[in-house]
């Protein structure tokens, strides 16, 4: 405070991307922080500007992160490598640089080459969000009690990651810190492949060998809402968390093969919240089927492979020794830990998803047989066109996959 003139300054942050989580940071942090909002939208900025959700309103990066305290990157991760290398010449000494994004180390790869001496970097993740994106999408309490992960790096001095967890903690979340390694692993089993999955499942559904139109409601609404996720952050994502994301699918495809034995899975559901539910069948099998009893099997395929791997891999500890001038990724120490419990790391998409995990099909998924097994094929087909357009590097090409559904 200026205690000649009463002025209080406060911390300025520069948020890169006024979307769903920019403008949600925004919208949290109003009053305290002096917050300066960049959008390539210059309208969105002003808009942002107008309903006070940020004190200054910019399309000109220089502009946006001269001066700034924090610079927040809330943009998509194929967006991080242009910016950085137009902002890295405005940074001065003592910034920091945090982001949102989902996969840490690709994160720490391309924000650090282009850092200037005498910045920090503290990657974070929050792990919140809405099927829905867009600045008019942002909520103030979007990120309360919720979790967000910190993957710091070493020889970065306390008191820098200090003031990004107690950024994160002013807009009411929980913060832990693990390495990037760790956390790319964890989220791909949480995260990344239950919306790969969504995503199949809609267009194994609409396929002309089954073709069945499910109306969107109760249960199935909510199973299938993530789906309904827009293409354009994902593709980054399932591009950048490739390796993990594959590895998982491995074992996923394993137990596809047999997943009508994973009939009964509500005691593993129940980890993440909610009872048993009663479902109501409506006789027209390839409805009840697609609706109901494939829901539940993949569900349950998903949440046993996951605690398979929180159990036998995501439990290890992690060194965060040696970062080469390259970034390797981190060095796995073999002593094992306490094993993690996976919906402690889980957000909303993942309890969507596994909602129909509290039905037991365990009575009737015998008289489903024809109609899983087509499903069953159907997804692998479209399970396996998303990885094909993954591993093209076109984003082009994967972007317009999952706008099929």
């Amino acid at each position: 405070m200026d205690f000649l003139s009463g002025e209080v300054f406060l911390k300025k942050l520069a948020i890169i991307g006024l979307g769903l989580i920019g403008s949600s940071v925004a919208r949290g942090l109003k009053g305290k922080y002096h917050i300066i909002g960049y959008n390539r939208s210059l309208k969105t900025a002003e808009k942002a500007l107008a309903d006070k959700v940020v004190d200054v309103a910019t399309d000109n990066l220089q502009e946006a992160v001269s001066n700034a305290d924090i610079v927040m990157l809330c943009t998509p991760m194929s967006h991080y490598e242009a910016i950085m290398h137009e902002i890295s010449e405005y940074l001065q000494p003592g910034t920091i640089i945090t982001d949102v994004g989902s996969v840490k180390t690709a994160a720490i790869f391309t924000v650090f080459r282009a850092m200037p001496p005498g910045v920090n970097f503290v990657p974070a993740h929050p792990i919140a969000g809405k099927e829905i994106s867009g600045y008019e999408a942002g909520d103030a309490k979007l990120f309360k009690g919720k979790k967000v992960i910190l993957t710091p790096l070493p020889k970065t001095p306390y008191e820098i990651n200090l003031a990004i967890e107690n950024l994160w903690k002013d807009l009411g979340a929980q913060t832990e810190i693990m390495t990037a390694s760790e956390h790319d692993k964890i989220y791909a089993l949480v995260s990344h492949v239950p919306q790969l999955l969504s995503y199949a499942y809609k267009m194994a559904l609409h396929h002309k060998k089954y073709g069945v139109d499910v109306k969107q409601d109760g249960d199935f609404k909510t199973f299938s809402r993530i789906s309904h996720s827009a293409p354009d952050i994902w593709v980054d994502i399932f591009q950048l968390n490739r390796a993990h994301i594959f590895k998982f699918l491995e074992k996923m495809f394993n137990g596809l093969q047999h997943i009508e034995h994973f009939s009964d899975q509500i005691e593993l559901r129940k980890k993440l919240g909610g009872e048993e539910k009663n479902f109501k069948l409506t006789g027209d099998k390839k409805l009840d089927a697609a609706s109901i009893v494939f829901p539940a099997l993949l569900s349950n395929l998903v949440l046993f492979c996951i605690e398979d791997d929180f159990e036998n891999q995501v439990s290890r500890s992690f060194s965060a020794a040696d970062i080469h001038s390259s970034l390797a990724l981190l060095k796995e120490d073999p002593e094992v830990k306490e094993i993690k419990n996976f919906a402690d790391y889980s957000g909303s998409g993942l309890r969507d998803f596994s909602i129909c995990s509290l039905y037991d099909v365990s009575e009737i998924v015998d008289d489903y047989a024809e109609q899983i097994q087509i499903l069953k094929v159907l997804l692998h087909r479209k399970i396996f066109e998303i990885t094909v357009a993954i591993e093209s590097d076109s984003a082009e090409q994967l972007k317009a996959k999952l706008l099929e559904t």
